[in-house]
């Protein structure tokens, strides 16, 4: 294939900076790994998916009597991802786990910045480049999503990184996810050539989450297909086998987690976690909506814009593949299916493709005579965006107007973290979604305000996905978070339906639920305030208007 034709060279698209300089290059790679991570804004501990994923990682560390709870002794799905969390807790503290996230945002900037080099051969210095990190920032700024969110009711802007079924790359703050930005790291280093270098990419981002395996296999063809064009069958296939062997230690973990013990039980927990706990992920029934294909159609349109190129295959490849599973989950219903995520390839399309159309747009525009006036007052401007938006990012956080927080049940849980004991097992009452199917789609409600009560509920609706680790104490379940392995997703879900059960019984002497509480090891009760379960030997330990905590007895 011909390489990609060069733009001409124009004035205002020459580097500013001198020759490379590694010392000032890993200075600006981490101020703006810093103030991108301010403009993404994370949200201030703990907060949605890190309620599960944090867990073994809080126990292992020793924090509060996490130890003791119930799912942080299940087999852990991310068990080199939760030792990584430990080491940090252990010398560093819970603060410094905000760190990683903003190292892994500086990576996947930069990645996209070099993307952005590779396509124009234009530095990320020149006015092209700065004007290209502007436009990156603005479309992932937290400020512009919570904008939309505000104006609209919709966070359109979370729809130009993130995949499609609610998957993602860089979410709300450190977790597992964030390590695919090894995996957008590992099509760049294709595309510069360097693939030995991307297949370790693939498999360092596999080890660290498991359900990458499926997408870097992806990748890893459409990698096998560029090297095999230019370099031939032999380089090839040393390319697959460097890939399979980077990835084999992460399959042994997997599949001692999720191996099943026996066809009938991994059948049942497979349908549980794919129609009851994540059908928003693993339905596409339930996530496919017009956002959705309209996410489809701009990955389309980002492939197509690399055609007659080198690259094209490199993310062609995945891309019918991944879309070719998707279509046959969608025939076949098959929960095992589902449950690999074909779909999630998405994560590393949408985010390309938006950088990969950003850059055939600024190649348009500033091939134009007009755009000679672009000159080095817009690359003070292209900076000051990003210190501006950085510090909108700053003010969200330290105003709440950020990630939804329900303040409704801050003085519970603080009271809790202030009394908690060992040996203490926490009930907490939990609200089981059901999906709509008048309303498909996943929509981004990290900066939509949280639900708060109907006219005339003196209560906002049950929610506490903090409880456990904010007042860092076993609970007895919730349902956010979920074992994997197939004996203990029945147990996870006799224990959901058991807690649902009760709390919709008004009157736990009758029909036995007090008995039942005290025989599963429960110390305390929590309750709303207006459905307090009436056991006279019970004392209350705590109350507000929102909650009631009754000693068990």
């Amino acid at each position: 294939m011909e390489p990609v034709t060069q733009p001409p060279t124009m004035s205002n698209l020459t580097p500013i900076a001198s020759p490379r300089n590694g010392w000032r290059d890993a200075c600006i790679w981490l101020v703006q790994a810093f103030l991108f991570g301010l403009v993404l804004t994370q949200p201030w501990f703990y907060f949605s998916n890190q309620h599960q994923y944090y867990l073994h990682g809080l126990a292992l560390a020793n924090v509060g009597q996490l130890s003791e709870d119930w799912l942080a002794n299940t087999a852990d799905p991310t068990p080199i991802f939760s030792r990584l969390l430990a080491g940090i807790v252990t010398v560093f503290g819970t603060t410094a786990l905000q760190l990683p996230f903003i190292l892994l945002a500086g990576l996947y900037l930069s990645r996209l910045q070099a993307l952005f080099t590779r396509m124009t051969g234009w530095s990320r210095y020149s006015q092209g480049g700065i004007v290209f990190t502007s436009l990156i920032v603005i479309t992932h700024s937290g400020a512009i999503r919570r904008l939309s969110a505000t104006l609209f009711g919709i966070d359109f802007p979370w729809y130009l990184q993130s995949g499609v079924a609610g998957q993602y790359i860089l979410g709300a703050g450190w977790q597992p996810s964030t390590f695919g930005t090894f995996l957008l790291a590992a099509v760049v280093s294709a595309m510069e050539g360097r693939r030995r270098i991307a297949a370790l990419w693939i498999g360092l981002g596999c080890t660290l989450h498991a359900t990458y395996l499926l997408p870097g296999a992806m990748l890893v063809l459409g990698m096998l297909v560029v090297d095999w064009r230019e370099r031939g069958l032999r380089s090839a296939a040393i390319l697959g086998c460097l890939s399979l062997a980077s990835v084999l230690p992460v399959i042994g973990i997997a599949w001692s987690t999720i191996a099943p013990s026996s066809p009938e039980t991994f059948a049942e927990a497979q349908d549980i976690i794919a129609r009851t706990r994540i059908p928003h992920h693993a339905q596409m029934t339930v996530w496919l909506n017009k956002i959705a294909w309209g996410q489809i159609v701009w990955m389309g349109l980002g492939i197509a814009a690399l055609w007659g190129t080198r690259w094209f295959p490199l993310l062609a490849v995945p891309g019918a593949i991944g879309f070719g599973l998707s279509v046959w989950q969608g025939i076949t219903d098959s929960n095992g299916l589902a449950l690999l995520f074909p779909w999630r390839i998405s994560i590393l399309l949408m985010p390309l493709a938006t950088a990969i159309l950003l850059t055939k747009m600024l190649q348009l525009i500033l091939a134009h005579p007009w755009a000679r006036h672009i000159s080095r007052p817009g690359i003070i401007t292209g900076t000051m965006i990003m210190v501006i938006f950085a510090g909108l990012g700053i003010w969200l956080v330290a105003t709440g107007r950020s990630y939804r927080e329900v303040p409704e049940e801050k003085p519970l849980l603080r009271w809790i973290l202030e009394h908690r004991q060992p040996g203490q097992i926490y009930l907490v009452p939990l609200a089981i979604p059901q999906p709509s199917m008048e309303r498909r789609g996943v929509v981004s409600t990290s900066f939509t305000p949280a639900p708060r009560a109907k006219p005339g509920q003196p209560l906002i609706p049950v929610d506490l996905q903090a409880f456990r680790l904010e007042c860092e104490v076993p609970i007895y379940i919730d349902y956010k978070s979920i074992p994997y392995r197939d004996v203990e997703v029945l147990e996870w879900y006799s224990r959901l339906m058991w807690v649902d059960a009760a709390y919709k019984e008004p009157d736990w002497v009758a029909t036995g639920i007090a008995e039942e509480v005290k025989r599963r090891g429960i110390t305390h009760v929590v309750a709303p305030s207006n459905l307090v379960p009436q056991v006279p030997n019970w004392e209350t330990a705590y109350s507000d208007l929102y909650y009631t905590i009754l000693l068990v007895k």
